[in-house]
């Protein structure tokens, strides 16, 4: 390439490319210009100093920011150092050309010396060749100029900038077509040998004056413009047509959100009534309970007053009436607290949205792209959900109750504890003893059937031995009436009935025993019949009912059956297997029809199951031998553990109270609910 020589002296640039040719950085003309990916253009040393100048952060170490856009803009070669990354961005050569394009036709030339006197707009008339200087008519004078020294005339055929190489100090004479550059022969030898068009600057100048070439280059040049009219003119027709776009666009989406609010309105109202109508319901029934409830404590409130009255302290039968009316009232509170709390649940609403097919492929999207923004991708889930506006659930939750302790709880809401134990062996006894039945008395009486030494035995409430009777193969018993005890005899598959004298003595009735034909290992009072399960020590499984000497099977095929009672509340049996293995019914209802509801499995922690009875309130408590507990089972199904105990077989339930008795020892436990 030629060098280029600059004379001293002021220039002055025209104005139409002076915005394109100033460095953002230096805010002077454009030396070197580099041009980033961005199109912002920078002087090569201005860019190459931004780029030291700044300590690069972590994740900036391979990469720099433009210095007018931010943009993170990475180096042609990284692998190179910093200060060597600005020679390797792309020189702009569209600048290059404007700039010299304004030196050779747009530049006035002034006076060097008067400018270094401050007289900066006087104009120069020659330039010393010699000295690289532009003077005006009085400088030119200088003494220091020779007779040798040329002064060129600046006039229309004056080259500015280029009458000297300054590489090579010799006049520029030649002009390289394929370079579009004005050099000098030793430029041309050097650099531009290859080159196939050079032309003398002479014949090159005179070639251009002609009347023919310059109405070319001027019709090359209004062609030029007239094509840059037409993009010009289109580019504008363009933004006008996307202009028009945006405006149809965003018409069509306050369009679509009109329709949307009116769709969501429509939702929201429909949803609304909905609620209104779910919380009136609820709203009523809870109405009603409470007017139950401030009722019956109305009553109560009142007998309570009558209880505080001198009247009555004065009259016997109105003293009387008035307890029995708190009586009835406590119990009829306790009905309705029972009927309340079992269980006592609380209604809610609930709001969900369902995430719609939208939604999935806006996760399956999110799940595929690498890229994808986290919290962006959720905002658009939760959008595209919401504008369903969901549906409204009811709920029913479990609730605490509010009263702790209280007369009118029901027992399904109490806890146990234990009372005593009472030793059953006596001293006519051979054997262990090995309790396979018990019978609690509502007077505190306790009957047991010792399987061990072959008796039932008859003990107060302080454990002190009443009666006992031989019987042999004697298992489970059951209370037929107030006075008449039914005994199973396993082996003979009889059920013998006792009659107790006088609260104190027990005798056989061998008029009216029953034979089943069956080995049997449990048995309870039902309506009008036993109930009897058989499994234990027979070849058969099966609980059946017993009316009279007639057998009738309720479910023919059990898993050694344990324990059998009669629930009066529903008119159903409930009978107990035994099980270890998780997720084993261990306690069954057989229903009216003979159909088969599993209540409680061994994962329930009713594993071991043998005896069980029922409370007044139709609770169901278990002996788990495998858990080692008391399991007691609400009439609505609510399993709870009640009492730690190990090695439980029978219980027997009175009221409050109930007894348990050890498989392997001699001992009852008593236990109370409170």
């Amino acid at each position: 390439m030629s060098g280029e020589v600059h004379a001293e002296g002021g220039v002055t640039s025209g104005s139409t490319e002076a915005s394109l040719t100033e460095c953002p950085l230096c805010l002077h003309q454009l030396r070197c210009p580099r041009s980033l990916p961005c199109f912002h253009s920078f002087c090569e040393e201005c860019l190459k100093t931004s780029i030291l100048s700044k300590s690069p952060e972590p994740n900036e170490e391979s990469s720099f920011q433009c210095p007018v856009c931010r943009v993170v803009t990475l180096p042609v070669d990284p692998k190179q150092n910093r200060d060597e990354w600005t020679a390797e961005f792309e020189a702009n050569k569209l600048i290059i050309e404007l700039t010299s394009q304004s030196d050779s036709d747009s530049k006035q030339f002034y006076c060097y010396p008067c400018g270094k006197k401050g007289q900066t707009d006087t104009v120069a008339t020659v330039w010393w060749k010699e000295a690289n200087k532009y003077l005006c008519d009085s400088c030119k004078k200088n003494d220091l100029i020779s007779e040798d020294d040329t002064l060129v005339s600046i006039d229309a055929d004056f080259l500015p900038k280029s009458a000297v190489c300054s590489k090579h100090s010799t006049d520029v004479s030649m002009i390289c077509d394929d370079h579009h550059s004005i050099c000098c022969p030793i430029c041309i030898a050097i650099d531009h040998r290859r080159c196939d068009t050079i032309h003398k600057y002479a014949d090159y100048v005179k070639n251009m004056r002609t009347p023919s070439q310059m109405e070319n280059t001027q019709k090359k040049l209004e062609d030029a413009i007239d094509a840059l009219t037409l993009i010009v003119k289109d580019m504008k027709s363009r933004i006008q047509e996307l202009l028009g776009d945006r405006d149809g666009f965003i018409d069509n989406v306050k369009q679509l959100k009109a329709k949307i609010e009116e769709q969501l309105n429509g939702l929201q109202k429909a949803l609304s009534d909905e609620a209104h109508a779910v919380f009136n319901d609820k709203k009523q029934e809870l109405d009603g309970v409470i007017r139950k409830c401030e009722l019956m404590k109305g009553c109560i409130m009142t007998t309570k007053s009558m209880t505080e009255t001198e009247q009555i302290n004065k009259n016997d039968m109105h003293m009387v009436r008035t307890f029995q009316k708190g009586e009835i009232e406590i119990e009829a509170g306790r009905r309705l607290v029972q009927e309340l709390a079992e269980p006592y649940l609380t209604a809610g609403l609930t709001h969900k949205v369902e995430k719609t097919k939208t939604d999935e492929d806006c996760n399956e999207r999110r799940r595929n792209s690498e890229d994808e923004n986290t919290e962006k991708g959720n905002e658009t889930t939760l959008l595209l959900s919401a504008l369903s506006l969901g549906t409204l659930e009811t709920t029913s939750q479990a609730r605490a109750f509010p009263v702790q302790s209280s007369v009118l709880l029901p027992l399904s809401l109490l806890q146990a504890r234990e009372l005593n134990e009472m030793e059953i062996k006596t001293s006519s006894d051979d054997s262990d003893c090995r309790i396979a039945g018990l019978v609690y008395l509502p007077d505190g009486r306790l009957i047991v059937s010792d399987n061990g030494n072959e008796k039932l035995k008859m003990f107060t409430a302080d454990g002190n031995l009443l009666d006992e009777l031989k019987i042999s193969y004697c298992r489970d018993i059951c209370m037929k009436d107030a006075e008449t005890v039914a005994v199973t005899q396993n082996e003979e598959g009889k059920i013998t009935h006792v009659r107790i004298e006088s609260k104190r003595k027990l005798e056989l009735d061998s008029g009216i025993d029953i034979m089943t034909s069956r080995k049997i290992d449990a048995i309870a009072l039902g309506r009008d019949c036993y109930i009897v399960g058989s499994g234990l020590n027979s070849s058969s499984y099966e609980v059946f009912k017993m009316i009279g000497d007639s057998k009738h099977e309720l479910n023919w095929y059990c898993r050694t059956p344990q324990g059998v009672a009669y629930d009066p509340h529903n008119d159903t049996v409930v009978y107990t297997e035994f099980h270890t293995t998780d997720d084993t019914a261990s306690v069954i209802r057989i229903m009216q029809d003979k159909d088969l509801v599993k209540l409680a499995r061994v994962s329930d922690q009713v594993s071991g199951a043998t005896g069980l009875d029922l409370d007044q309130d139709g609770n169901i408590y278990v002996c788990c031998s495998g858990s080692k507990k008391i399991v007691q089972i609400s009439r609505h199904g609510n399993i709870r553990p009640l009492v730690d105990i190990s090695d439980p077989y029978r219980i027997a339930v009175c009221g409050r109270k109930f007894a348990v008795s050890m498989e392997t020892q001699s001992t009852v436990k008593f236990f109370e609910i409170f």
